[in-house]
């Protein structure tokens, strides 16, 4: 996990506009409960791909679920 973690944040430094790379990395965070980390990834999947759903819904779902309303 580690290791797969490290490559995401290498792609994302060479490639910033990459939306598989953020939505990846979210999905990450969210599954080792890292709320927060994993709403910030979803967001800024939806900076490169503003109409993205999946990660509109996402954010939604996990504000929802933990409180957290940044």
């Amino acid at each position: 996990r580690e290791a797969a973690f490290e490559s995401l944040k290498k792609a994302r430094e060479l490639n910033a506009s990459f939306l598989e790379v953020e939505m990846t990395l979210a999905q990450m965070y969210e599954e080792q409960g890292d709320l927060p980390d994993a709403i910030a990834h979803y967001r800024a999947a939806l900076e490169i791909d503003p109409s993205s759903t999946r990660a509109a819904r996402k954010i939604l779902d996990l504000q929802a679920g933990s409180g957290i309303r940044e």
